[in-house]
């Protein structure tokens, strides 16, 4: 009894020379392309797939709790409205009233803010140009050279007392 295998174990010459010749950047884009088409045909029948499965769950789901839903919300209707009564007291409300403050007092804050930034730019500026005035007039040794008396450093301060 001969068994024959399937696959050939002796690859002929017209097969090698045929793999040869092709290069390989022509394989993989022969197999990248029946991939990709692949890839369309799946996600085309997965997106119908989900298609009709949400149309029939919401058209069941529509026809059950489209009449029970009525009632429900007949019955809690008090709390419903209770509840949007606290969340506008408590949340809602407030919030607008917090919004509408900011939106009132922005011209405010920017115009005391940018008398803030200007005054210390102006304030800088002048600090600079006094300085160097006055080592354009003193000179560099006469600028910062303020020596305090040693007889002043000896002596204790006095406290000073109110009247009483």
């Amino acid at each position: 009894m001969s068994v024959t295998h399937p696959l050939p174990t002796v690859i002929s010459p017209a097969t090698t020379q045929l793999i040869e010749n092709t290069p390989p950047i022509h394989q993989i884009i022969s197999f990248l392309s029946k991939f990709a088409s692949l890839l369309v045909s799946a996600a085309s029948y997965l997106k119908s797939a989900v298609v009709f499965l949400f149309s029939s769950v919401s058209y069941s789901t529509s026809l059950l709790a489209n009449p029970p839903l009525k009632i429900i919300l007949y019955i809690l209707s008090p709390f419903i409205v209770f509840g949007q009564i606290v969340l506008g007291v408590l949340f809602v409300n407030p919030y607008h009233a917090i919004v509408d403050f900011f939106l009132a007092v922005q011209p405010f804050y920017v115009f005391c803010g940018v008398a803030c930034i200007s005054g210390a730019v102006i304030g800088l500026c002048g600090r600079r140009i006094a300085a160097a005035i006055s080592v354009a007039i003193m000179g560099r040794e006469g600028v910062g050279n303020e020596t305090i008396e040693p007889a002043l450093l000896g002596e204790k301060l006095r406290k000073r007392r109110g009247m009483r």
